[in-house]
């Protein structure tokens, strides 16, 4: 793909990051109270101009607090359960939040505030910033991505960080930025896993994964490198519930349906009973390691556009800008664990993509000139919330 980036006339306004609804489906009356501990912050009410008048430098003089490892020996893996819409993930994530309440910080009011589709999302949330994308396929991102920033800043080999992902076209797009600073020479080892494709759909389509094989490729890769960054993207979910899943299906929504759930169970035990085990008790990642697992976008509400099995505020024909916000593709949640992050807790804030990767920039304290969002204090231990400049931890902890 040439490192190019689509001109953009005009863009969509940022949706509101208090307008994430929570969904019907689960009340949260119908789940155990989680504890919320006493963070010991300023209260809110700076103005959001604050934000713009702190920079980002502050972020890379702080030091990480009280973090149980030293910072930059930290290690951050980022999974995504690609494209699970709020309204089913809070139907299904039985296991995901049993976990986290022993574990870590759920955080249940997440917004993908820009975009809805996978290559302009994961690109924001491994640091790059909004690159300006409506769609797939339209060039390597503006800014550097975690990866880059981090090979550079700490002289890391190609192999100490790396993608790994069933889609080719996530990869040929976020291999490296188009950032003249950055770019190729701080590119990432880019792993895709690919398959056969199903039976129903011939032999001219390409599965993306499945899961299980790209979480092998992932865990190989740990095992045989010293790895400070990792982005794993399971993407089967987000393969079947487009229009592949209803032909596979031969129309039939129950089968759809059923295939839909399995597959995210699977994505879910990956991450349960494969990933966080292995980092658990591999000696170069226990006890060092963040894991954050949350998803990229949602999928269109029932009855908009094409229904679930479509995403995206970015779909105009004319690619002159992007569409309105779709609530359905913008409303995610995320999950951490790991040193320095509060255990058993549910976050009350509303945060987005740009804010969890300010989040891994703080903890694993590096640098990121670029990076718009605030790292989430709500997330992380007192002592080490306490490390960021009091006006970053207001406006971290606006709706607290």
């Amino acid at each position: 793909m040439s490192c190019s980036i689509h001109p953009r006339l005009a863009r969509a306004p940022a949706a509101s990051r208090n307008s994430a609804r929570s969904p019907a489906a689960v009340p949260a009356s119908a789940r155990p109270a989680r504890a919320r501990p006493a963070l010991g912050l300023p209260a809110p009410g700076l103005p959001a101009i604050v934000l713009a008048a702190v920079t980002v430098s502050l972020l890379a003089a702080c030091p990480a607090g009280a973090l149980p490892v030293p910072a930059e020996s930290l290690r951050t893996v980022v999974v995504t359960i690609d494209g699970i819409r709020k309204s089913e993930f809070v139907t299904w994530n039985e296991r995901l939040l049993s976990w986290i309440d022993s574990t870590g910080v759920y955080l249940p009011l997440v917004v993908n505030a820009t975009r809805g589709i996978t290559e302009p999302n994961h690109a924001i949330l491994w640091g790059s910033g909004d690159p300006g994308q409506c769609l797939n396929m339209e060039g390597h991102p503006a800014e550097p991505m975690h990866f880059e920033l981090l090979r550079r800043q700490r002289g890391l080999p190609i192999t100490a960080t790396a993608v790994v992902t069933g889609k080719q076209h996530l990869a040929d797009a976020t291999i490296h930025s188009c950032h003249p600073d950055y770019g190729r020479p701080y590119r990432t080892t880019m792993i895709c896993a690919t398959s056969g494709g199903p039976a129903c759909l011939g032999d001219q389509t390409l599965m993306q994964g499945p899961d299980s094989l790209v979480m092998q490729a992932a865990l190989a890769h740990l095992a045989a490198h010293d790895v400070a960054w990792m982005g794993i993207n399971l993407s089967e979910y987000d393969f079947i519930c487009h229009d592949i899943g209803l032909v596979c299906c031969q129309g039939d929504t129950a089968c759809y349906w059923r295939r839909a759930e399995d597959v995210y169970r699977e994505a879910e035990r990956l991450v349960l009973d494969e990933l966080w085990p292995f980092l658990g008790t591999h000696p170069r990642y226990a006890g060092r390691t963040l894991l954050i697992v949350t998803t990229d976008h949602g999928r269109h509400d029932d009855g908009v556009l094409d229904g679930f099995t479509g995403h995206g505020h970015g779909w105009l024909p004319d690619s002159t800008g992007c569409a309105p916000t779709c609530p359905g593709c913008a409303e995610i949640w995320a999950m951490f664990a790991g040193p320095g992050i509060h255990i058993g807790y549910e976050a009350a804030g509303t945060y987005t993509l740009e804010d969890i990767a300010s989040t891994t920039e703080f903890m694993m304290s590096f640098g990121n000139p670029f990076q718009t969002g605030v790292p989430i204090a709500e997330a992380m231990e007192e002592g080490i919330a306490s490390g960021m400049p009091a006006a970053r931890r207001r406006h971290a902890m606006y709706l607290e």
